[in-house]
């Protein structure tokens, strides 16, 4: 049984019903609904923590969802969820470069774990105005997917440059600093610029993040990304 913590978003049966037609058992409580006591006695094989207004402060009980369980059971955050898991473990929601409500992006990936299989890059659809903040993001989180420097640039004049690049003479202690977080929470290839993030994970944790929407019709690859969280 999955059980999916529903932030009071329309989204959320969206996902009921793609998770529903890979052929999984779910019950959906509403994120002020339900208990940690109760969610340990229902014994969950997997958790979604569901889109929703506001940020992770206004998610009722998902965030303390990811720190009572995230050690045994393999967690999935889409959109607040995936502010949600960034916030738990160290990073900060801060107002993304642009609204994004039903936008659809281009989004590149790692080709592992949800993502493994799936087009590189993919159209994905966006609803939302808050992103996790890359150079908050703490080590035990890694970016496994990421918009286009260059898209992020065309829209807010803003460039982040490519991770994993060696440390260059003349930087300044903060900005080499940022180069070695970048290196350790960022496995992307050498020379890829990477706009804003679209997918998190945790190194050690069975638990994964992403901005964008898998439930969304436009979101072709959508589906098969949920089929893979559901087999890791």
């Amino acid at each position: 049984m999955i059980l999916m913590i529903d932030n009071y978003d329309s989204f959320t049966y969206n996902l009921v019903q793609y998770l529903g037609e890979l052929g999984e058992n779910l019950k959906v409580f509403r994120n002020d609904k339900v208990t940690l006591p109760e969610i340990k006695k229902l014994n969950p094989k997997r958790i979604v923590i569901s889109p929703g207004p506001g940020r992770p402060i206004d998610a009722g009980i998902s965030s303390s969802v990811i720190k009572k369980f995230s050690g045994d059971i393999p967690i999935l955050g889409v959109c607040l969820g995936h502010q949600c898991i960034a916030e738990v473990f160290g990073g900060k929601i801060v107002q993304a470069s642009r609204l994004m409500h039903g936008k659809v992006s281009s989004i590149c990936h790692n080709g592992k774990d949800i993502f493994k299989k799936i087009d590189n890059p993919f159209e994905a659809t966006r609803y939302h105005s808050l992103i996790v903040e890359k150079k908050s993001l703490p080590k035990v989180l890694e970016i496994i997917a990421w918009t286009s420097a260059s898209a992020t640039q065309k829209h807010s004049g803003e460039l982040l440059r490519g991770v994993q690049a060696p440390l260059l003479k003349g930087d300044s202690d903060e900005q080499s600093e940022e180069r070695q977080r970048d290196k350790v929470s960022m496995e992307v290839p050498y020379g890829t610029e990477v706009g804003e993030i679209m997918g998190l994970r945790h190194k050690k944790l069975p638990v994964w993040g992403v901005q964008f929407h898998p439930e969304s019709i436009l979101t072709i690859e959508g589906k098969k990304i949920l089929k893979n969280f559901l087999i890791l």
